[in-house]
């Protein structure tokens, strides 16, 4: 689900020039074929950094390293940051005026992907956070790096 859902956000992200901005939004998002989800969250951009929080997780990318943070279950995977746009068969993007506001996504695997985008404001690149110290995790986190 983790990996659908960030396949159809760089859908979104990868056609809208944010290396000049931090872009800020909410979505809505509903995952159909093998492994279905229906969820919200946040998300925060700016070139190929990002941060995600939706359902229980939260996703921290500074464009070479990517931390996926579960909090119910105390885990962090460590992982390179990968193309998702692999994943991506074809899209069908929506406006409202020049902004958009959401998408349909197919993936390769047959799993169509519907993203709706609100609340979507840019502003001078900030000083988000768009990494994660897991040292500064409570003791009973669970980290697995899955670098090469």
């Amino acid at each position: 689900m983790k990996k659908f859902l960030l396949s159809a956000l760089t859908v979104i992200l990868s056609v809208q020039a944010f290396s000049q901005v931090t872009a800020s939004f909410d979505f809505i998002a509903s995952v159909k074929g093998d492994y279905p989800f229906n969820g919200s969250g946040t998300a925060v951009v700016q070139d190929t950094r990002y941060y995600v929080r939706t359902g229980g997780f939260e996703i921290f990318c500074d464009g070479n390293t990517r931390w996926m943070v579960d909090t119910a279950a105390e885990e962090v995977t460590v992982e390179t940051a990968e193309n998702w746009m692999e994943m991506v068969a074809g899209y069908d993007l929506r406006y409202d005026g020049d902004k958009i506001s959401g998408a349909l996504i197919k993936l390769t695997d047959g799993s169509e992907v519907s993203i709706t985008v609100s609340g979507f404001t840019e502003s001078i690149p900030s000083s988000t956070k768009f990494s994660i110290d897991v040292s500064t995790l409570p003791d009973n986190y669970i980290v697995t790096d899955l670098r090469d």
